[in-house]
């Protein structure tokens, strides 16, 4: 039986993919491991132009063998550790992408930053290790490449015959069968490689790459601006990697074609995010989102700002999320579906969830994400538990609005219907699967600008029973006197009033997940419910 289950939830989520997808999948699991043979004599084009683009990032290097990735550190002294099975995957990801080469302060650790080079390819043979998949050989090669046209001195025969060596090996391993930010990753270094070095390979790169990018600007950029994995995280990402994609493109007049195309994602994308972001001026939680990973929007406007490129501002329609705000409250919320449908892996069962700043302070936040791979916190972190929105009470089991699984899985998906005006939102959601029936949500929230007052009105049918979830950020105390809960800070009071059928309403002790390994108490109120709730905001 338990055989069966897991089939039918492999075919629910396989079945969503692009059959290009399912053919590299299989392609890159049966054959041989390629070889690569290791690059002897390589030349450079002819370009006395350094790195011009910006540099971002925190401190993660301590030398002479200290690290520091998503709040973790660990020393790295020995072969070994670089792959060490101790340590979380990402961390060893991290690890090898040599973020550090280009931090701000990297100035500081250039001798150091040689040796590490220098040590890295002594200790991580062709072909063996982390260092060597796809996602990270895309990120290093971009940071090797910046950090050697900031040092020329540094463009010693081993380092660039490594990294074309690495080159090589990324050309076989483009990541066709995942697709979205991880083959955009690798279509960055490619065009990177290309234009650094010169001959037939460099030439066969940077065509392979303009190629691919043409493709898939128009694939991953949303017509408001959007990136299409709906993670305000990855948007900074893959608009930071767009910006670095102009600054090395901008000068050649045969790919002006591109760098337009590059401007104007970067002007939307630039736009969108303006939208997205709370008065503090950071990013929401919506999807795989949290704080230190990527650029800042502070970061990504200074750069856009640097190469000239202005942001520009669409309604917010593709990517499925709606934008509230008065003098005083800002509100934000999920009104999409599952995106995109055949990659889905840094996608949350978050649909009709919200964050909400009040007096230029976040208020409600969903819970974010402290970590990846496969764990229950991982699934909780998916989950609508985990965030400001409902879930489904069926046969005593509570049920999310999505089916997530395994980490970076998605089986059945919610149906979404949704409107969104300057005051009001409507989000129709079908899902809630319990194996034998679909449920059906529909959240309506109202603004009231006068009064400074929030309404939002929750249905659910098909349903034995409901509970709704909304959490506190840390900065904020509670007190619940029966269906009325009082939020303050030192400054401030929010009423929020609660009624609803067979309603219950409690609060509980949660975590903010701000960072990576970084887990911050906070308080989540919880109602439980028969099938309709009204919940009104008032300042």
């Amino acid at each position: 039986m338990k055989l069966i289950s897991k089939s039918l939830l492999l075919f629910r989520t396989v079945r969503h993919l692009r059959l290009r997808q399912v053919a590299f999948q299989l392609f890159y699991r049966i054959r041989v491991k390629p070889k690569v043979a290791t690059s002897q004599s390589v030349a450079l084009r002819d370009s006395k132009k350094g790195w011009e683009g910006e540099l971002t990032g925190a401190q993660s290097f301590f030398p002479p063998y200290t690290f520091e990735f998503l709040n973790k550190k660990e020393n790295v002294s020995t072969r070994e550790a670089w792959n060490n099975h101790n340590l979380p995957k990402l961390w060893l990801y991290n690890l090898h992408y040599f973020d550090d080469l280009n931090a701000p302060s990297s100035n500081e650790r250039t001798s150091y930053h040689r040796d590490l080079v220098l040590r890295w390819i002594t200790e991580n043979p062709v072909m063996h290790g982390n260092g060597w998949e796809p996602y990270p050989l895309s990120l290093r090669i971009v940071n090797w490449i910046k950090w050697l046209k900031r040092f020329p001195e540094m463009c010693e025969s081993a380092v660039l015959s490594s990294l074309h060596t690495q080159t090589k090996a990324l050309e076989k391993q483009l990541e066709f069968h995942i697709l979205a930010n991880h083959l955009f990753a690798n279509i960055k270094a490619l065009i990177f490689a290309g234009y650094f070095f010169k001959g037939p390979e460099a030439e066969r790169w940077l065509k392979k790459g303009l190629d691919l990018l043409s493709h898939e600007l128009s694939e991953q950029f949303l017509p408001d601006g959007a990136h299409y994995e709906r993670s305000p995280m990855y948007h900074c990402i893959l608009i930071w990697d767009v910006l670095d994609l102009i600054c090395l493109l901008r000068d050649s007049d045969s790919n002006k074609k591109i760098v337009t195309h590059l401007v104007e994602v970067a002007q939307r994308g630039v736009g969108w995010l303006e939208k997205m972001l709370h008065p503090d001026g950071d990013i929401p939680f919506f999807n795989d989102s949290t704080f230190g990973i990527a650029p800042t929007f502070y970061s990504i406007k200074k750069y856009a700002t640097e190469l000239n490129i202005s942001s520009q501002s669409m309604p917010l329609n593709e990517s499925g999320f709606a934008v509230l705000k008065s003098k005083k409250l800002h509100m934000i919320m999920d009104i999409g579906e599952i995106a995109p449908t055949y990659q889905p892996g840094h996608a949350h069962a978050a649909v009709s969830s919200f964050e909400l700043s009040a007096f230029g302070k976040r208020v409600f936040v969903n819970s974010g994400i402290s970590e990846y791979g496969i764990s229950a916190e991982r699934s909780f972190q998916r989950s609508s538990a985990a965030h400001n929105t409902v879930t489904a009470i069926v046969a005593a089991k509570e049920i999310s609005s999505s089916e997530m699984w395994s980490g970076f899985r998605v089986a059945r998906r919610s149906k979404v219907n949704s409107s969104a005006l300057a005051r009001t939102v409507t989000c129709e959601v079908e899902g809630f699967y319990d194996g034998s029936k679909k449920c059906r949500h529909r959240r309506h929230v109202m603004l009231s600008e006068e009064d400074e007052q929030l309404i939002i009105l929750d249905n659910l049918y098909s349903v034995d029973s409901a509970r709704a979830y909304f959490y506190l950020h840390p900065d904020w105390g509670i007190r619940v006197e029966g269906g009325i809960v009082y939020i303050s800070d030192e400054s401030h009071v929010i009423k929020v009033e609660f009624k609803g059928d067979n309603m219950n309403v409690i609060n509980e002790p949660a975590y903010w997940n701000c960072g990576f390994g970084k887990q911050i108490e906070n308080q989540r109120i919880v109602v439980e419910f028969t099938s309709k709730l009204g919940m009104l905001i008032t300042l």
